[in-house]
């Protein structure tokens, strides 16, 4: 069956027959059963949107990508562990195997996949001789997520409207959160500008991974859609700027310095937006001038103590690597080794992670999990250089894509960032629009 074709009966025996009765037949269960049926009752909706979804998988990937940067706004059921970008993720990988299953969609692998797949590998082997399994596993089924994420998004080659959706998607999303962010930190919700269960670099982090197709959207929509979108992108510089995080203010004074030389007769919409984002940022101070003097403040009674702290960390981190140079120490189990890496007292309020992705992978995957992730990250800017020269995909997304990828890698320099959605998520959109480059269909 051909990746656009489908069976009207079984579609309609689907709609018509099978989602009703199953509705029905859980519904009235829960009604009977359930100490909370309205909770039930809405999974169940939820559900079925994913099921008639199957016939238009795009809407729950859109809906899972626009989760991303909110992602740690709200918990579910009192439980840090369960979010909603979670939830999202687990229903847009349902609705697309559905989707596949049905129309018999011809699934497409490339190097990259075989790259993911190798660190997959590498992770799962890592947790089986790691010290604390139960951490390796989760951290290694965070990694499964976003490496299904980037095998979904890598299926829709070809797909303009779609992959303009995804980028909105994405925009949207992380200009609310540039919004929300801002008004928790000026309101005392929050020390910095962040979510209310996230963390201010993460925030950053992410929020500076979608700044530039932001860029993107201004330069090339029209109309109320241009002023939506830079709009966004004020939003999300606006949130940048308040969280105070020095690894985001370097990944983007990279990112744009690369962007000016390379691009400069695209530069200007840089210098626009950063006026209309200096006038957000001076909005929300005269609001609260008290509080932004206040967060500086408290940023800089930490910042030495920071620096000392992450130099350890780093230092910790190429030992660790260095005794372990197989398989690493595990998956998400760096703060295991924490006190035997500071030599700070017991009791002492441990951190969990190197803060330096490259170093952190070495330490928990080892040498060989850092090389494959080098790999990786390297293919994917190839194919961005490729996709620039060959001018692959929507009008310029290719650029933008290119300078967003430079920054999650710089960034990764003070964060760790590795089972994360920015590098999975802007390296499936690169690679989407590198396979729309003329010499593709013989690759």
């Amino acid at each position: 069956m051909g990746a656009g074709s489908s069976s009207p009966i079984s579609e309609n025996l689907l709609r018509r027959s099978v989602l009703p009765a199953l509705v029905l037949l859980t519904g009235g269960l829960a009604y009977e059963s359930a100490p909370h049926p309205a909770l039930v009752l809405g999974v169940i909706v939820a559900g079925a949107a994913v099921l008639v979804a199957a016939f238009r998988p795009e809407i729950t990937l859109g809906l899972f990508l626009a989760s991303i940067p909110l992602e740690y706004g709200w918990e579910l059921h009192g439980n840090q562990s369960l979010t909603v970008t979670k939830v999202a993720g687990g229903l847009c990988f349902l609705s697309f195997a559905l989707f596949a299953a049905r129309t018999g969609r011809r699934l497409r692998f490339d190097r990259s996949h075989l790259l993911v797949v190798l660190l997959l590998c590498i992770a799962l082997a890592s947790t089986t001789q790691a010290g604390s399994s139960g951490e390796a596993l989760t951290a290694t089924l965070r990694y499964l997520s976003w490496a299904l994420l980037y095998f979904v998004l890598t299926q829709f080659v070809g797909e303009t409207a779609t992959l303009r959706l995804l980028v909105w998607s994405l925009v949207a999303s992380a200009g609310a959160a540039g919004v929300w962010g801002c008004v928790n930190f000026l309101s005392g919700r929050t020390p910095l500008a962040t979510l209310p269960y996230g963390q201010q670099n993460d925030y950053a982090f992410v929020l500076a991974s979608v700044l530039f197709l932001a860029f993107w959207l201004t330069r090339r929509e029209v109309g109320a859609r241009r002023w939506i979108a830079a709009t966004a992108a004020a939003c999300i510089l606006a949130g940048i700027a308040l969280s105070l995080s020095r690894g985001a203010y370097l990944a983007l004074a990279v990112a744009v310095a690369f962007f000016c030389v390379m691009h400069r007769r695209q530069a200007k919409v840089l210098a626009v937006l950063a006026v209309l984002a200096a006038l957000v940022v001076v909005g929300f101070i005269a609001v609260n001038p008290g509080r932004v003097q206040e967060g500086f403040q408290q940023k800089q009674a930490v910042a030495q103590e920071n620096v000392n702290s992450r130099l350890t960390l780093w230092r910790g981190a190429v030992d660790l690597a260095g005794s372990h140079p197989l398989l690493g120490i595990g998956p998400g189990n760096f703060g295991d080794y924490y006190f035997d890496i500071t030599h700070n007292p017991v009791g002492t309020p441990p951190l969990l992670v190197a803060h330096e992705t490259y170093l952190e992978v070495a330490a928990e995957l080892g040498p060989l999990g850092l090389v494959v992730f080098l790999a990786f990250l390297g293919l994917i800017l190839v194919r961005l250089n490729e996709a620039v020269r060959s001018g692959a995909g929507p009008p310029e997304l290719a650029i933008f894509l290119r300078v967003s990828f430079l920054a999650i890698c710089v960034g990764f320099l003070t964060v760790s960032e590795e089972f994360f959605a920015p590098v999975w998520l802007v390296a499936g959109l690169s690679t989407l629009v590198w396979l729309e480059r003329p010499s593709a269909s013989s690759t």
